[in-house]
C-alpha cells in the first residue's frame, strides 16, 4: 500500500494542457494509468476512458447491479514550496504522519479502496453486486470527468465517496463559482494586481504593481517613505525601473471554510484603498466591504444560515487585471435555502448597497446542494460499519465541501478523515496518519461486502 501511494503521490497531477489520451494533462493521465495498471495486476477488471476510468471486482452475475466508490486522482497546486517542510510530490512519513499533496485529498483514499477490492479478490468473496472503484480526473476543477461517466456508463445503485469526513456527510452545500468583472480604466494605467491559484483555494499570495508615474510624485514619495516600515501582511519593495511591488501574504486553505485561512486578495484590496490616492480606488473598498462587512452581508442576504446545511460563505480566489478590466473569481458555498438564481439576485443587491456600478457577473460553474434523508438504507448501513470499526457513534454531518456524491443518485461522502484528525488539505504540508490509512482498507472492504450483498 505504501509503495502504491508513494508512486501515486509522485505524479504532479494538477490540471494541465490537454494532449492526446490526456484531456487534463500528462500528470493526471499518468496517475490514472498507474492505478489501472496496479488494479489489473491485482486481478481486477479495468476500463480506461482517459477522462475517467474504473476498476471492478465482479459479482457472479454479469448483469448484476453496481455499488461504487468514487475517488479523484487530480490535486490542487502545491502553492508556495517554501511553506512545505517536504517535497509535496514525494511521500514522506515522519512520526507516523504521511505528508504529500493528495495524501488526504484524495490519493490516499483511492489507494485504500483499491486495496479493499484487492482483498475481496484475494478472499474470493461471493458478491451479488459488482464492486467498482471509479477514478475521476477533474474533481478539483469542473468535474467534467464524472459528468462524462454519468453520460456513458450504467449508473450504480448506490455509492460512497471517500473524499471528506467520517462518519457520513449527508448534506453538502451548493457551490457556485463566478467572475465579477469591473471596468477600472482609470486605475489600470497606474496599477496591476494578480493573486490566487484556484477559486476553491484561499489565496496565500497577491501582488500589486504600482507603476512609476511622474504624474503621481506625491504618491511615489509616500511609498518611498513606507519602504522601511515592516508589515507582516504586506511587504513593499521598489524595482530597478522605479515601480513599486506590494506582496500581500495570506494563509491558504479550502474555500469551503474561508474563516480558517487568511485571504491575500482581501489583504491587497485593503492595502490599495488605504495607501493609494488614485481615481476610482474606492472600488477596492467597496469590494472589500462586500466580503468582510458582516452587517452589510446580513442586510443584503449574503450572511445567512440553514440548520440542515450550514452557512453561506464567500471566497475570492483569483484576481487579475485584463486590459482595463478587474476580474475577480469567487467561490461561494450555498445552504440549501439558496439556489443559483436567488444567489445572483442577492449578489446584485450587494452591488447596489455598496454602489458598485457596472459590475458584471459571469457564472462559471454551479453545483446544486446534496441532501440525503437519515432514513436512507445507504446511510444506516454505512453508519453501522463506521461504529463497528471505530466504536464511536455514527452521526450525520453537514459540509461546505463538494464531492462526487452530488453527481450521482443515492451517494454520500464517507471518510477518509477521522474525527479530530488534522489533514491540511489544499494547504502546505497536507498530511494523513499512517495508521488510519490502513484502517480505511478494512472499513471500505466491509462497506463493499454489505452493500453488494
Amino acid at each position: 500500500m505504501i509503495n502504491d501511494l508513494s508512486k501515486l503521490i509522485s505524479f504532479e497531477s494538477v490540471l494541465d494542457k490537454s494532449e492526446p489520451n490526456a484531456p487534463y494533462g500528462r500528470g493526471i493521465a499518468s496517475s490514472l494509468s498507474f492505478m489501472l495498471d496496479r488494479a489489473k495486476e491485482y486481478g481486477l477488471q479495468t476500463v480506461n476512458k482517459y477522462n475517467y476510468g474504473y476498476c471492478q471486482f465482479n459479482a457472479n452475475n454479469e448483469r448484476a447491479e453496481i455499488v461504487s466508490a468514487l475517488c479523484h486522482l487530480d490535486v490542487v497546486p502545491a502553492g508556495d514550496l517554501h511553506k512545505w517542510n517536504t517535497n509535496p510530490f514525494e511521500l514522506n512519513i515522519k512520526d507516523g504522519i504521511m505528508y504529500g499533496r493528495g495524501v488526504a485529498d484524495n490519493k490516499g483514499a483511492a489507494v485504500a479502496v483499491l486495496h479493499a477490492l484487492k482483498k475481496l479478490k484475494q478472499n474470493k468473496v461471493n458478491l451479488k453486486r459488482h464492486a467498482r472503484l471509479i477514478f475521476g480526473c477533474s474533481e478539483e476543477t469542473d468535474m467534467s470527468c464524472i459528468k462524462a461517466y454519468v453520460k456513458n456508463e450504467v449508473m450504480p445503485i448506490c455509492s460512497f465517496v471517500p473524499d471528506a469526513d467520517f462518519p457520513i456527510i449527508n448534506s453538502e452545500k451548493g457551490i457556485i463559482q463566478f467572475d465579477i468583472e469591473i471596468d477600472i480604466k482609470n486605475l489600470s494605467a497606474s496599477i496591476e494586481i494578480e493573486g490566487g491559484l484556484r477559486a476553491n483555494m484561499i489565496p496565500e499570495m497577491c501582488k500589486i504593481l504600482v507603476k512609476n508615474d511622474k504624474m503621481h510624485n506625491k504618491l511615489n514619495e509616500r511609498l518611498l517613505n513606507n519602504l522601511n516600515q515592516s508589515n507582516d501582511d504586506c511587504e513593499l519593495s521598489r524595482q530597478p525601473d522605479g515601480n513599486f511591488v506590494v506582496s500581500c501574504k495570506g494563509v491558504s486553505g479550502h474555500a469551503m471554510a474561508p474563516h480558517k485561512g487568511v485571504n491575500a486578495i482581501l489583504k491587497a484590496f485593503e492595502w490599495i484603498y488605504k495607501n493609494l490616492s488614485l481615481d476610482s480606488v474606492d472600488i477596492f473598498l467597496k469590494l472589500h466591504s462586500l466580503f468582510t462587512d458582516d452587517d452589510l452581508k446580513r442586510d443584503v442576504g449574503l450572511k445567512q444560515e440553514c440548520p440542515d446545511s450550514g452557512t453561506l460563505t464567500l471566497n475570492p480566489g483569483i484576481v487579475k487585471i485584463k486590459g482595463s478590466k478587474l476580474c475577480l473569481t469567487v467561490d461561494a458555498r450555498l445552504p440549501k435555502t439558496v439556489n443559483e438564481s436567488e444567489f445572483i439576485k442577492i449578489l446584485r443587491k450587494g452591488f447596489e448597497k455598496v454602489e458598485l456600478q457596472g459590475a458584471l457577473i459571469n457564472v462559471i460553474n454551479y453545483k446544486p446542494n446534496l441532501y440525503l434523508d437519515s432514513k436512507n438504507p445507504l446511510i444506516s448501513t454505512l453508519l453501522s460499519i463506521y461504529t463497528k470499526h471505530t466504536g464511536l457513534p455514527g452521526v450525520l454531518i453537514k459540509s461546505g465541501g463538494g464531492t462526487y456524491a452530488r453527481e450521482l443518485k443515492n451517494a454520500v461522502a464517507f471518510g477518509p478523515r477521522f474525527v479530530g484528525v488534522k489533514t491540511d488539505i489544499h494547504s502546505p504540508n497536507e498530511q494523513y496518519p499512517e495508521s488510519d490509512f490502513f484502517k480505511l482498507v478494512d472499513i471500505y472492504y466491509d462497506a463493499f461486502i454489505q452493500l453488494c450483498s
